[in-house]
């Protein structure tokens, strides 16, 4: 529909895969997973909350980071300025009948200096307890939710709104959904 899109780079599921296996916390998290108990959900928390810690305090492989800031550097070379991003999810699955809408963690106006700790807790976002009881009702199966992170240059919005490309009460009408656009406040 000719609407702009800012620019920005995707960080891919491999990307999470090779972080994942490269720090040893692929058999970590299964160990996490087989141990939740869907009954007691502050064991669930806890359980799911360390999990996160240590996925946000391992090292991503140097090559998966020299990666990452090059895709920076170049956004940031190609607008000509210093790049604030959004760091968003994108797993697998998430656009489905099972929608997982503000099931995963958004990080704004992300410079380089917090860049990959902001990649780290996107992707830990996965393992929410309420996150992995969601997908688990649904019936995915963790190795089918890989998450693939946005990375969207950050822009100053004239006017904001909501638009579905897909109605999601009818989605086969073929018909798209928007809210009335709303200026920013200005006081």
């Amino acid at each position: 529909i000719g609407l702009p899109v800012p620019d920005g780079f995707a960080i891919t599921t491999a990307a999470e895969t090779a972080f994942l296996d490269n720090s040893g916390l692929e058999s970590a998290i299964r160990a996490a997973l087989d141990r939740i108990n869907r009954n007691d959900c502050d064991a669930a928390e806890k359980l799911t909350s360390e999990l996160r810690t240590r996925i946000i305090s391992s090292d991503l492989p140097e090559k998966l980071e020299a990666e990452i800031f090059a895709a920076y550097e170049a956004l940031e070379k190609a607008s000509g300025q210093n790049v604030r991003v959004a760091v968003r999810s994108s797993a697998v699955g998430e656009d489905t009948a099972a929608s997982f809408a503000g099931q995963y963690h958004t990080e704004l106006n992300v410079s380089r200096d917090s860049l990959i700790e902001a990649y780290k807790k996107v992707i830990a976002s996965r393992f929410t307890a309420r996150a992995i009881q969601y997908r688990r009702r649904n019936g995915f199966e963790e190795e089918d939710t890989r998450m693939g992170v946005a990375c969207l240059r950050m822009i100053d919005s004239v006017a904001s709104g909501v638009i579905y490309t897909i109605d999601p009460v009818e989605p086969d009408s073929g018909i798209m959904r928007s809210s009335r656009p709303q200026k920013p406040s200005t006081g």
